[in-house]
């Protein structure tokens, strides 16, 4: 069957409901692309979850902290919202202060529907499920209570409610409630320090449109609003609107750092805090595989366990079985003072309400399963998939899936970065750089319908016979293949993204099928170099310069993710260079080497900034043209630049402007 033409974008729009950590109504997280049924001749045999509970009216901490204030403040100035925020002179808050952290209507109904998801999944399993845990919060039990409506016989199935930690019950289900060492204290002041440092600048470009200056604690309470509004009333919060894709992915960070300090890699008792629940399942599938029964107290024929719990513990689980980490101490360092975009610590996709961490036991037919080898088992001596730096789970046969890395040996420190040790992560790349993009289209400038974006299985004409003539790897082909592009709207070389600097489609012409060998090259700094100088396998430039002299070719390296300046007349030469015998050696001839998402963020400050304006067809700065600069400053400022920006009439008053300078535009 024919493969259907689809649009180029598949409908892509920036959700903030998926990056709101803690505080996002519950979907279904991509993951790490594996598919939910069983491998090929394997069936599940038991499966275990752990889960956290469902939509609450909010959390007391954050409430108080962060929405109360704002609420106050609210209710002393209802006049004078405006613009984006001209709807908070009538809106109510839907968080009611009598029921703080209870499940609301619409956190019951989802835990049904998840309920009803997971019976799906274990058909053969779900039958016999006639015992749930909970711990002793109503919000637990009364998500465990909802859940269980999801099953055919719910009316048989038991929910226990674990209220003391007789026998060590309590150890596995809320970990953190009987550890006295733990306590919600790390991450807080180095979170408030990120938080004060976007949140001004937020408050700065909602100052406008307010009656009262927003503290940055008041953005933060709005974003939470977002989250909680939209789980309490089952549809999209108008807060949401508010705040652009760059503020979220900033609120994001802000959680992510304080969760990564709190429950995850950067508190020492993370790991020690995940392991009851880990070891108690171990013992549970271990005991079935011994006696035909979990033991423990559990009936006989049950084989889907299910226990609730509160946001805490699936980080817990997660950072002792090293998933959502690098492996890398320096790359998952949370900085203050911007983003990392790299980490690979993400929590919106771990807990949102009802989220959960799952082990199945399965058992295989190995008799004519194909091996990684390419070789069939004969059933005997097949090593089964373990846990990290655990070899003790016995006949527990965990299934427990880990983040691949593309490179075989660890990088080394990288002298240019303060020796870090940086790794390739090809999804912060493609966050990047469609977050820029994003940035770029709010300009009187691209189109937002400009930018394009692959299906699921990636742009077509990028395959490894079709893009051989250029001598890439496998790792810079996939990359490629599911990169955001933008399209060429018929300008020379496409839209500048920065001054005398143009991104490159790998996915039109002339890298369409058959891919054009010598206009390819046209568009890579080889066509500069000899031979002996031509780019590594694994480098790719996302952007091309103007000409041999302006502009920038930015040179990819998917070993580790950085970017760096083809060197030409008017580049920055770098103050550290390589060993010869390095790897990035190569570098050492070209200009600075940066990391990617700090580059983009450098960018778009200086087109925010003005520093940079874009016409129709080029980026302008002082050095090049003041007169015209300033001129271009002037009608963007006139239309209402930043925070009334009337976008459509100042891109009229561009072009006409463009019309009139068409000697300074070329001649320029």
């Amino acid at each position: 069957m024919p493969i259907g033409v689809q649009d180029h974008s598949q409908g892509y729009r920036f959700d903030p409901l998926l990056h709101l950590p803690g505080t996002s109504p519950y979907f279904d997280a991509i993951g790490f692309g594996l598919e939910h049924t069983a491998p090929v001749g394997c069936n599940v045999t038991a499966a275990s979850y752990i889960v956290r509970h469902g939509a609450i009216y909010a959390n007391d901490d954050e409430y108080e902290e962060y929405i109360k204030p704002f609420l106050y403040k609210l209710e002393k100035h209802r006049d004078g919202w405006s613009g984006p925020l001209a709807f908070m002179s009538k809106w109510q808050s839907p968080i009611l202060e009598d029921k703080l952290e209870e499940l609301t209507p619409s956190g019951a109904r989802d835990a049904e529907k998840v309920g009803k998801h997971l019976v799906g999944r274990y058909p053969d399993l779900a039958p016999y499920t006639a015992r749930i845990l909970a711990d002793k919060k109503s919000r637990t039990f009364d998500t465990a209570t909802n859940f269980t409506r999801g099953f055919p016989h719910s009316e048989d199935i038991e929910v226990v409610r674990i209220l003391e930690n007789d026998n060590r019950s309590m150890e596995p289900l809320v970990p953190h409630k009987v550890c006295d060492n733990f306590n919600k204290k790390p991450g807080t002041k180095e979170q408030h320090k990120f938080i004060k440092l976007y949140g001004s600048r937020v408050s700065n470009r909602l100052a406008p449109f307010a009656p009262f200056k927003l503290s940055p604690k008041d953005v933060v309470g709005m974003q939470s609003i977002c989250g909680y509004e939209s789980a309490i009333l089952g549809e999209r919060s108008l807060m949401c609107a508010v705040f652009t894709d760059a503020e979220w992915m900033a609120y994001e960070y802000h959680w992510d750092l304080k969760y990564a300090y709190m429950v995850g890699p950067l508190n020492p008792l993370s790991p020690y805090l995940g392991f009851p629940w880990l070891q108690t399942q171990s013992e549970l599938f271990d005991h079935i595989d011994k006696h035909d029964t979990p033991g423990a107290g559990w009936p006989d024929k049950q084989r889907f366990f299910l226990s609730f719990t509160h946001r805490e513990v699936p980080p817990f689980i997660a950072t002792a079985l090293g998933l959502f980490d690098s492996s890398s101490d320096a790359k998952e360092q949370f900085p203050t003072d911007r983003i990392n975009w790299a980490r690979a610590w993400r929590m919106s996709d771990l807990i949102p309400f009802l989220g959960h961490v799952g082990m199945e036991k399965m058992t295989c037919d190995r008799s004519g399963a194909v091996g990684a080898d390419g070789n069939t088992g004969t059933g005997e001596g097949t090593p089964l998939p373990i846990i990290p730096g655990r070899t003790d789970y016995q006949g527990a046969n965990l299934l427990v899936f880990v983040p691949s890395h593309t490179m075989t040996i660890p990088n080394l420190p990288d002298p240019r970065f303060d020796n870090r040790v940086l790794i390739y992560d090809p999804e912060a790349i493609k966050t990047a750089l469609s977050t820029y993009f994003q940035a770029l289209s709010k300009l009187p400038y691209i189109e937002a319908s400009d930018i394009v974006y692959p299906s699921a299985a990636g742009w077509p004409n990028i395959t490894a016979a079709n893009f051989a003539p250029l001598g890439k790897n496998e790792t810079v082909i996939a990359l490629l293949k599911h990169l955001p592009y933008l399209r060429n709207p018929g300008l020379p070389k496409g839209y500048m993204i920065a001054f005398g600097t143009f991104a490159i489609d790998y996915s039109a012409a002339p890298f369409t099928e058959p891919l054009d060998g010598d206009a390819a090259e046209g568009l890579s700094p080889d066509q500069y170099e000899d031979d002996e100088e031509k780019m590594k396998s694994w480098v790719v430039p996302l952007t091309m310069s103007q000409d041999q002299y302006s502009g920038c070719w930015w040179l990819l390296d998917t070993t580790d993710g950085t970017v760096t300046e083809w060197a030409h007349n008017h580049s920055i030469e770098p103050e550290v260079d390589y060993d010869d015998n390095d790897p990035r050696a190569w570098r050492n001839a070209c200009g600075e080497t940066r990391l990617l998402g700090e580059l983009l963020t450098e960018w778009r400050e200086k087109f925010e900034g003005l520093d940079w304006v874009a016409s129709s067809e080029k980026v302008w700065d002082e050095e090049m043209n003041a007169e015209n600069h300033e001129q271009l400053q002037r009608i963007i400022r006139e239309h209402g630049w930043p925070h009334d920006f009337r976008r459509e009439e100042c891109k009229k008053a561009l072009l006409a402007w463009d019309e009139e300078h068409q000697d300074d535009l070329y001649g320029a």
